[in-house]
């Protein structure tokens, strides 16, 4: 796959459609050792017309930290039907903008389940909460399978800097915060006080 970085920034762009591809990130090198730092300067990751995509990140996620990483734009990815592992989604917390667009198996942006770890690495895990403070803007639109955005443990940590949400054309959206299950529960509260735009645009079948 033909990625271009941008030394200034760190930041990996695909721009070259390649329908082949099905990861972009391998997480063991070749003498089989887990990349602690592989990724620590990530501050941008844009990805257009993977068709084949399945995932962004392979391999064992427990080390992956992406602590830098503030905006992911991800467009014409057909096949991914997720993009971070609850692993590698406890790192995010400089994430500010995702905007995912034609992106029609995605079903959630953090996956329900842990299926890189392993059952010593996922308990290392228990306990250890998912937060992402400096999240600003979601943005998307044309992901059919879409079923949740985020799970609602998140909003354990509260995301104090949210003002924007537009989801667009999402037919199958559930919910904007679940549970494991799906559902939001009775003593779930949502307290998003900067949320200034709130647009949902044909989100039913």
């Amino acid at each position: 796959m033909d990625l271009t970085k941008n030394d200034r920034h760190d930041e990996f762009c695909n721009l070259i459609p390649e329908a082949k591809v099905e990861e972009v990130f391998q997480l063991i090198d070749y003498n089989n050792q887990k990349y602690k730092e592989q990724l620590s300067n990530l501050c941008e990751l844009r990805l257009y017309r993977l068709s084949q995509l399945r995932y962004i990140w392979k391999g064992p996620q427990q080390n992956l930290r992406l602590s830098k990483l503030e905006r992911i734009e991800l467009s014409g990815c057909s096949n991914l039907t997720s993009i971070f592992t609850p692993a590698s989604a406890t790192s995010l917390q400089k994430l500010r903008f995702i905007k995912i667009h034609k992106c029609e198996a995605l079903e959630s942006i953090i996956s329900p389940e842990e299926d890189e770890l392993s059952t010593s690495a996922a308990s290392l895990l228990m306990g250890v909460s998912i937060n992402i403070p400096e999240l600003e803007t979601i943005d998307i639109s044309f992901c059919y399978k879409l079923k949740s955005i985020l799970p609602v443990s998140i909003l354990a940590q509260g995301l104090p800097q949210l003002g924007r949400i537009s989801i667009a054309h999402c037919a199958r959206l559930e919910q904007v915060f679940s549970d494991r299950e799906g559902t939001l529960t009775n003593r779930d509260e949502i307290a998003l006080n900067s949320l200034k735009s709130w647009n949902f645009k044909t989100c039913q079948d």
